[in-house]
């Protein structure tokens, strides 16, 4: 950082990116005046002040080949290490007693204090991994070879293992569905690898079939796809196994009334929490502190200025 201001070369200059986040730090200042708590929106600003600092040392260092490589080893070192830690805690159990699953299979949570937070890290450090391998993968083996390309596997490894470990099925999700699209996208000629996936998926049916899984793991993964529908919380007959989908589903409604009556700037942001019990559903008063769905999150605290800042920024 300090070599990088000594140079002058803090910020690249001229980039898209800056009015991009200056669009969404100003969709934040408008949605103030209607916020009921001026602390939390100010703290949703310094949020986003940390995310832009963090942009431009890193476009700063890029600028660089040498230094670029050293940012990117960083961060899948970082990803592999605390893949590495929510593996301890799933091994020996260590952790708050509502992330224990049947069998006494604890969702590993990382540092992040919550196994789908921290599953949706491992996912995006799991894209740039497999970006890498792609990239390098040109050259063949040879190209493999090399020591970024090697780190990128390694970690990879780590990652996935992580995330399978966080039983995190919105991120498993999301991370089948970024690889198979980086695979048609980037290097059509990887979706070969498409029967390999199809008899490992195979495998682990047939593992779960004659019950050589735990029942908590096969139940969990079952469960995603049956839950990708939309359900009346009001209606719905609550068990352990939909207690988290009919939630969100309470959650996002609140978050939908909360845009409806506030469609243009929003509740204010980082206000959610302070907004929710005036439109929480019978049944559902405990603040969630946040909406389960960053785009509804961003239209309920933001509304539609906040929301289309973001996209532009993404």
């Amino acid at each position: 950082w300090v070599r990088c201001c000594a140079r002058r070369r803090f910020a690249v200059h001229g980039h898209p990116l800056w009015a991009a986040l200056a669009l969404v730090c100003l969709a934040v200042l408008a949605s103030m005046p209607g916020a009921a708590g001026l602390d939390l929106a100010l703290k949703e600003l310094a949020k986003w002040l940390s995310l832009g600092l963090a942009v431009a040392l890193g476009m700063s260092l890029a600028s660089e080949p040498r230094a670029a490589l050293v940012v990117v080893a960083a961060l899948l070192t970082a990803g592999a290490l605390e893949a590495a830690r929510g593996l301890n805690q799933a091994l020996s159990g260590t952790g708050p007693l509502g992330f224990l699953l049947g069998g006494g299979y604890l969702r590993s949570f990382g540092s992040f204090g919550q196994p789908n937070p921290f599953a949706a890290y491992l996912a995006t450090g799991i894209m740039l991994a497999a970006g890498l391998i792609w990239s390098y993968s040109r050259g063949g083996w040879r190209g493999l070879a090399q020591p970024l390309p090697l780190l990128a596997v390694v970690s990879a490894g780590f990652m996935a293992l992580g995330l399978l470990a966080s039983l995190s099925r919105g991120a498993l999700l999301a991370t089948l569905t970024g690889l198979t699209l980086m695979a048609v996208i980037y290097r059509p000629r990887t979706l070969l690898v498409a029967p390999i996936l199809a008899g490992v998926v195979a495998v682990l049916w047939l593992l779960g079939g004659f019950g050589l899984l735990p029942d908590f793991i096969t139940t969990r993964i079952a469960t995603m796809f049956d839950t990708l529908m939309l359900l009346d919380p009001r209606e719905v007959q609550l068990s352990g196994a939909n207690f988290a989908v009919v939630q969100r589903m309470a959650i996002w409604e609140a978050a939908g009334a909360m845009f409806t009556d506030n469609p243009l700037l929003g509740v204010g942001a980082g206000n959610f929490d302070r907004a929710y019990p005036l439109y929480a559903l019978p049944n559902w008063p405990q603040a969630p502190g946040h909406a389960h769905n960053l785009y509804l999150n961003l239209l309920a605290e933001m509304g539609v200025v906040g929301l289309v800042a973001y996209l532009t920024f993404l």
